[in-house]
């Protein structure tokens, strides 16, 4: 019987009780959620949504984040943006919680799964309401995460196909999607698991071998048609040139930082993740019972690693969410013997006070559904008396003022003050403007003084907290025959 069937349930009900009390209660950082990158999903459906055919005028990037978009739009259809985002992650959450069951599964009874799988998502909830990066980006759309856990899925699925020959076609089915919409799934899981298709195959009798071969060909062309695909709709990516020169040092120098940062930042998360895979490693050769996911987890994290020092990539926490993540949610199955040894009582023991422990650490404001934050609210005021509607501003300040406003639209332009078509809507610029803002969100942007030496002073100076804004004549910043900015 299985006593604790509705314990994950339970657990992660808790967790987004006390999320959404953060994220409506001014519990979280909310320049988190409207940075430029984490509202590309909520500009572009928010844009589609006036019409459809603004679609095909939006650059992408190579994580173009089709799933994200589609689940976004679908979620858009009953709850504004605000709202949205909060939906959007509380499907993330939720999805969470059923494969790291469905992992669990794979080593250990039902009751002791359900467990492990809700003492993981309280410490999930744990970091989450912390505010912890880059673990916070399952609270945001476009930021990888959807593809971590299609990863996971991908990975289980993968798994029944070597053990059983089933789920292949399922398989097939989320790993064309998902390198249509997010092509770091390609080194993720795609290169490991023909990698790893390429060991089993070498170490098996020939009717396997056969099965392997036919696995094998049939994916390598779902994952071309998707890869054809993305670029036929993303014909807009600009793809880095590398030099021979420059394809080492850089990116190795990268990744120490970022374990450096990793370790500064947060010690105990760095240990955790250091402590897993050399248990899971040590565990994977001492187990008669092999399961894949430890061993495929590290060839993958091998593979990422390479593909980034060789195509000089900065190292993004993003970029390494399942390895990152995996001793957060997986930490049990590095020791399933000790682990199946915890007294299930003890389990459940811990989980109360750790609920108890979040719950009381919960904001206790009003709960407030809108958010308009003064320095929006500061320059929309000011715009109207002034009668100014189009500014210019670099790309972090850009979507950031224009998602948020109710009067102004806020034009992304680089420091070269030509316009700035990173995943935006090519059609959505407008043909002159009466000022720009400066000094805008940490430091990033268009500074006055390199305004000032371009367009010379401005009429007046707007002081809003984050940002101010330079006012010239209205409709006085034009596009010249080179499509750069200049004062008429």
């Amino acid at each position: 019987m299985n006593k604790f069937k509705l314990l994950p349930l339970i657990t992660t009900l808790l967790v987004l009780i006390v999320i959404f009390l953060y994220y409506f209660g001014g519990g979280f950082k909310m320049g988190a959620f409207y940075n430029a990158d984490a509202l590309y999903v909520p500009d572009l459906v928010r844009n589609i949504n006036s019409d459809l055919t603004q679609l095909f005028h939006w650059n992408f990037s190579r994580a173009a984040s089709f799933i994200d978009i589609l689940i976004f739009y679908i979620i858009g259809v009953f709850f504004d943006s605000h709202i949205s985002i909060f939906v959007f992650s509380i499907i993330q959450i939720s999805l969470t919680t059923l494969l790291v069951f469905i992992v669990y599964k794979s080593f250990f009874t039902f009751d002791q799964a359900a467990v492990f799988t809700s003492l993981s998502i309280l410490f999930l909830g744990i970091i989450v309401t912390q505010q912890y990066h880059p673990f916070f980006v399952v609270m945001k759309t476009a930021h990888h995460y959807l593809e971590f856990l299609i990863c996971v899925f991908s990975l289980y699925c993968f798994n029944c196909f070597l053990d059983k020959g089933e789920k292949k076609n399922m398989l097939f089915v989320f790993a064309f999607f998902q390198s249509l919409s997010d092509q770091l799934y390609l080194i993720h899981f795609v290169l490991p698991c023909l990698i790893w298709s390429g060991m089993v195959w070498n170490n098996s009798e020939s009717a396997m071998q056969k099965r392997i071969l036919v696995f094998a060909s049939q994916f390598i062309l779902v994952i071309l048609v998707a890869t054809f695909i993305h670029h036929f709709l993303n014909n807009n990516i600009v793809h880095p040139e590398y030099k021979i020169d420059q394809l080492f040092d850089p990116s190795i120098e990268k990744i120490n930082v970022f374990l450096a940062g990793l370790l500064n930042k947060y010690p105990t998360i760095f240990i955790l993740s250091c402590l897993f895979y050399l248990g899971g490693t040590i565990t994977y050769f001492k187990s008669d019972n092999k399961q894949i996911w430890l061993p495929f987890l590290l060839l993958s994290l091998t593979v990422t690693l390479t593909v980034l020092v060789l195509s000089d990539r900065n190292v993004l926490g993003r970029y390494m969410l399942p390895y990152l993540f995996a001793p957060i949610l997986f930490s049990f199955c590095c020791i399933p013997q000790l682990a199946k040894k915890i007294p299930k009582k003890i389990g459940v023991l811990i989980i109360v006070l750790v609920s108890i422990g979040l719950v009381w650490s919960a904001p206790r404001k009003e709960v407030n559904g809108a958010f308009y934050p003064n320095h929006v609210n500061c320059i929309d005021t000011s715009m109207e008396k002034l009668g100014v509607i189009n500014l210019v501003g670099d790309y972090w300040a850009a979507r950031h003022y224009s998602f948020l406003s109710k009067k102004i639209q806020v034009d992304p332009y680089k420091m070269n003050f030509s316009k700035d078509l990173t995943v935006n809507n090519t059609q959505r610029f407008n043909q002159n403007y009466s000022g720009f803002i400066v000094n805008s969100i940490d430091g990033r942007g268009f500074k006055q003084e390199k305004i000032e030496k371009r367009f010379g002073m401005a009429e007046q100076i707007i002081d809003c907290h984050n940002a101010s804004v330079m006012i010239y004549p209205v409709n006085s910043i034009v596009l010249n025959s080179n499509n750069k900015l200049i004062i008429k």
